[in-house]
């Protein structure tokens, strides 16, 4: 139950951090692939970035649909971003999974 607290408190210093070293902000980030480990999280996401719902739809998607499957489940939401995207789309895509004894394991990718 303290996961999604840490998750929160933690996340946004973690996301600007990474995003500094290619000179980007959130605002930058198109879409997120952030781990469903749980609705708290998904929602603790949002609010410590600042983010609306849309932008994290595919995390909410797969966890609806497969639930949490570890920090795998990352690629299984990637999976449903690139499979969604259209031919002309390109974007800036930040991707954070979730492992144990709460490790944070990030990518930031750009898809065209």
């Amino acid at each position: 139950s303290y996961v999604p607290m840490l998750i929160r408190n933690g996340i946004n210093q973690f996301c600007e951090t990474l995003l500094s070293e290619s000179a980007l902000t959130i605002s930058d980030i198109d879409c997120f692939a952030i781990h469903p480990g749980g609705l708290n999280i998904l929602k603790g996401c949002e609010k410590a970035l600042l983010i609306p719902p849309n932008k994290i739809k595919s995390s909410y998607d797969v966890l609806k649909r497969y639930g949490n499957m570890s920090s795998t489940t990352f690629l299984f939401v990637l999976d449903d971003i690139l499979s969604n995207m259209k031919d002309d789309d390109s974007m800036n895509i930040l991707g954070c999974a979730f492992g144990p004894g709460l490790t944070m394991e990030s990518a930031l990718m750009r898809a065209h």
